[in-house]
């Protein structure tokens, strides 16, 4: 079975339509995660990858969203300010919520809406990594968020959690024993798709950029975009990605 693995999406819809048409016919998708904020359409996009069934990892910005939506209370110690200081507001915008007092004022009244709150558990029980075999090839892909092949024997530790969805240190780093697997992911933006050794970075900054780009697995090509700029809410975001 193939598998086209999708970069980082940060709420263009458009995109992410633009390069679906471009994948082969009955193609399996599975997403590196960061389907939201920056971009106009975060919802429509988690709405597109739950409603479809397709694969998905968590990324860090689905993490932030989750541990914010799903805390419940005023305050800031949940990690909401880091949401928003990572463009969360352009996903609260897509949720038809006007600014980050409204979302607080909601969320402590229990008033977030429901299909927030759904899309946020759904948000939380994605696994940080998944395994992909297929019968023409020995090699295994893993998807992840961030590179994990340097985290992959402590894995499903907190540290190797930690890592797959936030560092951005050792993305080409080969790592002893994982000679048998492909590790395609995200997070960090490069100026093409770029492969080294065993670890194959995807991120190619699809929201400033317009470029989203997806690899086919096991045939081994890279598919891309070239769409209009989205316009919308996070247009002024600064271009530290994260």
């Amino acid at each position: 079975m193939s598998i086209l693995v999708i970069g980082d999406i940060h709420g263009r819809l458009d995109l992410l339509e633009e390069l679906i048409k471009k994948a082969p016919l009955g193609v399996a998708l599975c997403f590196v995660g960061d389907l939201i904020d920056r971009g106009p359409s975060s919802a429509e996009v988690v709405k597109f990858v739950r409603e479809g069934g397709h694969h998905c990892v968590l990324g860090n910005h689905e993490d932030m969203m989750a541990k914010s939506v799903l805390v419940g209370g005023h305050y800031f110690g949940d990690g909401t300010q880091l949401w928003m200081t990572n463009f969360g507001t352009a996903t609260l915008t897509s949720y038809g919520i006007e600014s980050p007092k409204e979302y607080y004022n909601l969320r402590g009244l229990g008033t977030l809406p429901p299909k927030m709150v759904e899309d946020a558990t759904w948000m939380r029980g994605l696994p940080v990594y998944r395994v992909f075999d297929d019968p023409t090839t020995p090699v295994k892909l893993v998807v992840s968020h961030s590179g994990i092949l340097p985290f992959w024997n402590g894995r499903d530790t907190e540290d190797g959690r930690e890592g797959a969805l936030w560092d951005r240190s050792f993305l080409f780093e080969e790592s002893p024993g994982t000679e048998d697997l492909i590790n395609v992911f995200g997070h960090t933006p490069l100026k093409n798709p770029t492969h080294i050794s065993n670890s194959i970075g995807i991120d190619t900054g699809a929201f400033y950029t317009n470029r989203l780009t997806g690899y086919l697995w096991p045939e081994g090509r890279f598919i891309g975009t070239y769409g209009k700029r989205a316009g919308k809410p996070g247009m002024k975001a600064s271009k530290e990605h994260n």
